[in-house]
């Protein structure tokens, strides 16, 4: 459907969609066509790819959501100011599927 309509959509747009959708194929698809996605995520197998200390590691969105509690008071605390609603962010990553590298993503 991006295809038919990529002469209306301007490269860097957000694309937009419920966590129906949130599959890693189909973010991966979008991001390959220079588009940003903002979706929510569902709570799934999905493994993300987090970096700490140059070891990565797969991890759940559940075990994601345990590592931001320990995101340092002061950090916690700037974000808390800037937007109140967001409890921490962490970037992390879709890790490659052999044939596309890793996406980057930032998770709030």
């Amino acid at each position: 459907m991006l295809e038919r309509h990529r002469s209306t959509i301007q490269e860097g747009s957000y694309i937009v969609f419920d966590s129906w959708f949130s599959f890693p194929s189909l973010i991966r698809a979008i991001t390959d066509l220079k588009l940003h996605v903002t979706v929510r995520l569902k709570q799934n197998d999905t493994r993300y790819l987090f970096r700490r200390k140059c070891k990565d590691t797969l991890v759940t969105l559940e075990q994601l959501y345990a590592k931001l509690s320990r995101i340092p008071r002061s950090v916690r605390e700037r974000q808390q100011k800037e937007n109140a609603d967001i409890v921490g962010s962490l970037c992390v990553a879709l890790p490659s599927n052999g044939e596309n590298e890793a996406v980057p993503v930032k998770i709030l």
